[in-house]
């Protein structure tokens, strides 16, 4: 029988308790999981192979030479044929450019859009997972979180995910059976001039 108690953690054979609350770890049936409408595009976005800055350049470029072509083409004279010689690439090159500021935002924040998919109770799931990878041990894989929380795997990965990206998860690989399992990394104190320091190279 083995028992380990970290904070308000309780992990006693395969079974936790989390501030009190018993957990059960029988394993539950895989749930579908849905991105809402509002997380698939960016999900896309966020997969594009070039760059925030590099789709700005282009979005630019397109919509000058709208204008360009658009205004040699006699726009008052002959509007429609304008549009078709140039016209439309003005709205193309605009909708490149909100593209580009999209993709720039995503890149800055990582986690934005695994943050939107895990949904409003993301913190509370957080502050939980990071009390439960606490100790450290080498049976924390994604299939042991997912029997301890009852989370399907889409939400756990996410989660991982979310707190990699704060350099607050370190992933490491079992030698001796192949997998790979998580723990909280450890980061030394800071004092208050220390993290003065920071906030203000934050703000330049």
């Amino acid at each position: 029988m083995s028992r380990l108690r970290v904070g308000d953690i309780l992990i006693e054979n395969d079974e936790i308790s989390i501030g009190g609350q018993a957990m059960t770890s029988r394993a539950t049936e895989p749930q579908a999981t849905q991105s809402s409408p509002s997380v698939a595009p960016l999900m896309w976005i966020a997969a594009l192979p070039l760059s925030g800055r590099l789709l700005g350049l282009i979005g630019a470029a397109v919509s000058i030479a709208g204008v360009v072509i658009a205004v040699a083409s006699g726009p008052w004279t002959d509007p429609v044929g304008a549009v078709v010689r140039g016209g439309f690439l003005v709205p193309l090159g605009a909708g490149l450019f909100g593209l580009a500021l999209a993709k720039a935002y995503l890149e800055r924040n990582a986690g934005a859009v695994d943050r939107l998919a895990v949904g409003p109770a993301v913190d509370d799931m957080l502050r939980q997972l990071k009390e439960l990878l606490a100790p450290g041990s080498s049976q924390q894989t994604v299939e042991w979180i997912q029997r301890m929380t009852q989370l399907p795997e889409p939400t756990v990965v996410r989660l991982l995910s979310i707190l990699r990206d704060r350099g607050e998860l370190s992933e490491e690989l079992d030698s001796d059976n192949g997998e790979f399992f998580y723990r909280i990394t450890r980061s030394d104190p800071l004092d208050l001039d220390t993290r003065l320091a920071t906030v203000n190279r934050r703000r330049v």
